[in-house]
């Protein structure tokens, strides 16, 4: 690569042992330690700090006096960045704002660590704002993780909800006040959404979703991604509003996301990137079934009973009750995967797999779909 102003990643500190050994960066299998440094080599690693050409530093180190030729100083520069340790501070965005610019920066050094593809950091950033993120459901776990991609920088996340906000919401629905109380959940999300980040766009539908294929391509048109964020037991029984989702999805090439949570536990995944490259729900359908009944007999005599609805509750309203510390903890999941997805910065973990986190005693377990 052609470095322009070369400097050590913002995300990397350079560090001096006593020994006169010299590590860049911190985080295990991202960094690169060299032992018994020259002097020479700590001079450039202070120097490069995007301030000065490649020119200009050779001609710097150079004139310092130290044993050292032009030759090398470039090899170096050209190694640390085959290393993956430089960017070019000269690389600047076209798409993104100074004010987007700084209120990622954090996120933005995160890519800039991961960088899988030779990117500055901000070009991920670029791909989070060019994208659309369908949401469906913004109850308890839509709320959670639209605010995470809202904060993000997601470019557009679309919600879909026929239902109003209610006071008994409150508790664990997090883009909700007293004051949404009344409202369509879609248009006090959205509110709330261009409150927190005003280069979001938020779309929004205000409509339940049933099981006709037409309503499922209007709202996966366009979508880089889709959220599953309703209850859903389609994968254990036929369900054709998950089946025809699944099945539009699929035919599209959308990538599905699945997610659940409740006070006991969380549930992320699995990811269905639908592009061929690895099974698709409709395959992963035997595995999600054998792994949802118990062993034990009576328990999956209950189970299924649950699953047939078969319930004898009287006149009593069951409700599904969920707080926010899962809810909480499920969305941020969900983001960093779909952020993954997203711009390939890193690679989601969840492909084809879930990810299962009792808050009982933490004990957590990843199952293979596939």
């Amino acid at each position: 690569m052609e470095w322009v102003k070369p400097r050590i990643k913002l995300s990397h500190h350079v560090i001096a042992n006593p020994q006169g050994d010299i590590c860049i960066g911190e985080i295990p299998g991202f960094s690169k330690v060299v032992r018994n440094a020259p002097e020479w080599f700590v001079s450039l690693l202070e120097r490069l700090d995007g301030s000065q050409t490649l020119a200009d530093l050779v001609k710097e180190i150079e004139g310092l006096g130290h044993e050292v030729t032009a030759d090398e100083i470039v090899d170096t520069i050209q190694s640390l960045g085959q290393f993956n340790l430089l960017e070019d501070a000269a690389a600047k965005s076209t798409l993104l704002s100074a004010e987007e610019l700084e209120r990622y920066d954090r996120q933005i050094l995160q890519f800039s660590l991961f960088d899988k593809k030779g990117w500055p950091g901000f070009a991920y950033q670029e791909l989070l704002k060019k994208s659309k993120v369908l949401v469906l459901g913004v109850g308890g776990w839509g709320t959670w993780v639209a605010l995470q991609l809202a904060l993000l920088g997601v470019g557009t996340i679309r919600l879909v909800d026929g239902d109003e906000v209610e006071l008994s919401n409150l508790n664990r629905q997090v883009l909700y006040t007293r004051d949404s109380i009344g409202k369509s959940k879609v248009l006090a999300a959205r509110e709330k959404i261009a409150e927190l980040n005003p280069h979001v766009n938020c779309e929004i539908y205000n409509e339940y979703v049933g099981s006709e294929p037409e309503q499922m391509e209007k709202l996966l048109d366009g979508a880089s991604l889709a959220i599953l964020a309703w209850t859903n037991l389609g994968a254990y029984r036929r369900e054709p509003v998950t089946e025809t989702f699944h099945r539009v999805a699929l035919n599209k090439k959308i990538a599905v996301i699945e997610f659940a949570a409740d006070p006991l536990e969380v549930i992320v995944g699995p990811i269905y990137l639908n592009n061929d490259s690895h099974p698709s729900y409709f395959q992963c359908q035997p595995k999600l079934r054998s792994l949802f009944y118990s062993a034990d007999e009576q328990t999956k005599s209950f189970q299924e009973a649950e699953i047939g609805s078969d319930y004898r509750d009287g006149n009593r309203i069951i409700e599904r009750w969920h707080s926010s510390p899962p809810l909480s903890i499920a969305s941020g999941m969900v983001a960093d995967q779909v952020t993954k997805v997203l711009t390939g910065y890193d690679d989601p973990a969840l492909v084809g797999k879930r990810f299962r986190l009792s808050l009982r005693d933490f004990q957590s377990r990843i199952e293979n779909l596939y």
